[in-house]
């Protein structure tokens, strides 16, 4: 069955959710969260979480930094968070969007469910978990209809330019494929903290379409193919690491060229390592996220394989056995 099957049914079930007399709550490591009800198909939703600290200003283009503080009271979860930003969308954009989504079926108290990260597809350039047909409401029902509960989690990731911005200043400061380390760092807050939301941690499987399978693809390979026990099942659909566009470094050139002109960045610098272009990227740093996003509407920025996260290209870490031994389905 097409993936979009199992989310179709529940498109229009968010705009059906009620208030119930008590709202549902989790407290995770950084404080308690309280979220709605759906009575129709008796499910917890808890919408907009943020797993890492807003990639702002110093924080654009780079890895992100988790959370350690923690909020007073009682934090609300009862809307979705917004979208990162991305071209031709109906979503609610901003670069805070590094949020995930918790779907969880009542009625399974002091149990230990498994857990399904998904995680969009899009060409790294487009998508939201906001999108109604991701929300899992339909999956986690069939689910729990056929017998075999589980607990659904969507995350955001940065996209674009916002996530995959590659050039040689990049490169030196090490943050390549900032996007893919927000996946990552998605998963390490489910570890963290899903079992406070009923699940377990050691039950993790993703699931991912296109770019995600691709994405997913790619952390099976990631730090040499080192399992450090995110997930223990992959779903891989119409994507997967090999094929995916990983480019070289002078493949970008012209493309960081025409952008840093177009804003009044650039710096003039030559060089594909070292210290080349780091003016410049503290320029974009500085801009803000409309002159951003008004710039670059026609490049499609790719991961890279480059430092610890992508030593070398997937083909070449599979042939020589670095990659993550999980149970897999592909198709």
């Amino acid at each position: 069955m097409h993936f979009l099957q199992f989310f179709a049914s529940s498109i229009a079930l968010f705009t059906a959710i009620g208030a119930a007399s008590t709202p549902p709550t989790a407290t995770v490591k950084n404080g308690t969260l309280q979220g709605r009800h759906n009575e129709q198909w008796d499910q917890d939703f808890f919408l907009g979480i943020p797993y890492a600290q807003p990639p702002l200003g110093d924080l654009r283009f780079r890895w992100p930094q988790s959370i350690e503080e923690k909020w007073n009271g009682t934090k609300d979860a009862m809307e979705y968070g917004y979208s990162c930003y991305q071209y031709k969308s109906n979503f609610n954009l901003s670069e805070d969007c590094l949020t995930l989504n918790v779907v969880r079926p009542s009625g399974y108290d002091n149990q230990s469910l498994p857990v399904l990260i998904w995680i969009y597809g899009g060409g790294l350039y487009v998508g939201s978990s906001a999108d109604p047909q991701y929300n899992l409401s339909g999956i986690v029902n069939t689910a729990s209809e056929s017998g075999q509960p589980f607990i659904g989690v969507s995350i955001n990731y940065r996209l674009g330019v916002w996530g995959f911005l590659q050039n040689p200043a990049i490169l030196n400061e090490g943050s390549s494929n900032a996007g893919l380390l927000d996946q990552r760092m998605a998963m390490m807050w489910v570890q963290e903290n899903i079992a406070a939301f009923g699940g377990n941690p050691k039950k993790v499987t993703v699931w991912g379409e296109s770019a995600g399978a691709q994405s997913i693809g790619l952390h099976m390979h990631s730090f040499g193919g080192r399992d450090d026990g995110l997930f223990s099942s992959a779903i891989l659909e119409s994507g997967g690491p090999v094929g995916a566009s990983l480019n070289p470094i002078p493949f970008y050139t012209s493309a960081f060229e025409n952008l840093t002109r177009t804003v009044g960045c650039y710096d003039g610098g030559s060089g594909q390592y070292a210290t080349a272009h780091t003016e410049a990227l503290a320029c974009l740093r500085n801009l803000t996220s409309e002159q951003l996003f008004n710039s670059n509407y026609t490049v499609v920025w790719n991961p890279i394989v480059h430092g610890p996260f992508l030593t070398a290209y997937p083909s070449q870490l599979a042939a020589a056995g670095h990659f993550m031994r999980v149970a897999l389905l592909t198709g």
